[in-house]
């Protein structure tokens, strides 16, 4: 009964650990150096994919730069030692596109949708 118990517990408590531990950087995923985000940008079309995709792939540290026109959802990886997730943002900002924490203000996008 006490093993019951034990392992209830842990397996209650295991989730609830794990949630707490997701937290933007993975070591086992990342690496000592290398970091994968996700950040929410707006957008609507695939010119706006490429303008966004295009401006992040400049950077000197990004990996991959990968925006979902559905989902509004920008997959970067880069490294965290050349350039930080603000910077990025801030970037993407510049193109005339909001992101999650960085508007942009005043700013149109560079190429105009369709």
């Amino acid at each position: 009964m006490k093993h019951f118990i034990c392992a209830a517990v842990f397996l209650v408590a295991w989730p609830a650990a794990k949630a707490q531990s997701g937290s933007l950087y993975n070591d086992k995923r990342d690496g000592p150096f290398t970091s994968t985000q996700k950040i929410r940008v707006t957008g609507v079309c695939t010119q706006c994919k490429q303008t966004i995709e295009k401006a992040i792939r400049k950077l000197p540290g990004v990996y991959l730069a990968d925006w979902d026109v559905e989902s509004q959802l920008l997959l970067v990886r880069f490294n965290r030692s050349n350039i930080t997730l603000d910077k990025i943002e801030k970037l993407v900002a510049e193109t005339g596109h909001d992101t999650q924490h960085v508007k942009a203000i005043g700013k149109e996008p560079e190429v105009k949708c369709l």
